[in-house]
């Protein structure tokens, strides 16, 4: 299982039967939290959040998911306060100083035979503007990065170091 499926169509034919075929034989899920297709779920709210997660898991068997760009609403604010620490200094990265979320999920074995989700989530910076290709150059970083040994630091890892290279090439690029 070493495909990457990344999720940027918006329309309804993504939900194919090619599509889930993909899906299925995947071991890495990207998406824009805009794009719903999947599994029908908002993502404004941590619960919601994780309902998509354990859909993208369970229904679909993808090991490993990143969900990117996903805004904080003020319920969210509130549901991660003090459970994901907020980004580094801005720097100038952000003129308003607006974050987004990125949410990375793998199943792995608790010890005793059970799948569980294990999610880490990151808080960003928003950096505004039009950015043509960034969801490729971000899902080929972290699969650069990916190292899919056991256990889910590897992906939070990888996807660290992507954002790093990511937001410093549109900062440089603007």
């Amino acid at each position: 299982r070493t495909a990457a499926v990344r999720n940027d169509n918006h329309s309804q034919s993504f939900r194919s039967r090619v599509g889930v075929v993909l899906l299925a034989i995947s071991s890495l899920f990207f998406s824009h939290c805009f794009n719903r297709v999947l599994t029908q779920v908002p993502l404004i709210t941590h619960d919601e959040l994780r309902r998509a997660l354990d859909i993208l898991h369970v229904r679909y068997q993808v090991p490993h998911v990143v969900v990117s760009s996903i805004p904080l609403s003020d319920a969210l604010r509130k549901a991660i306060e003090g459970v994901i620490p907020p980004p580094p200094e801005n720097r100038g990265i952000s003129e308003d100083g607006d974050e987004l979320l990125i949410l990375c999920s793998s199943r792995v074995d608790d010890g005793k035979g059970n799948q569980i989700s294990v999610v880490h989530g990151r808080r960003i910076w928003r950096i505004r503007g039009y950015f043509s290709g960034v969801g490729d150059l971000f899902s080929a970083l972290v699969l650069a990065h990916f190292d899919a040994a056991p256990g889910a630091e590897a992906l939070s890892t990888a996807t660290g170091k992507a954002v790093f290279t990511l937001q410093a090439i549109l900062r440089d690029t603007e």
